[in-house]
């Protein structure tokens, strides 16, 4: 796996993670359920993202 770049969360992340985790192609290939953008923000928050 090369090139993978982990970078640092932000606030304004969940917007981002929450339109991408509720894609439904996306969600279909990991078996996820949809979620709502409080629970990306608060996960942003538990992961320690600075604000």
């Amino acid at each position: 796996m090369n090139g993978i770049n982990i970078k640092m969360v932000r606030k304004n992340d969940a917007q981002f993670l929450h339109d991408l985790m509720n894609n439904e192609s996306i969600m279909t290939v990991l078996n996820e359920v949809p979620t709502a953008i409080n629970v990306w923000a608060d996960a942003i928050i538990e992961w320690g993202a600075r604000f």
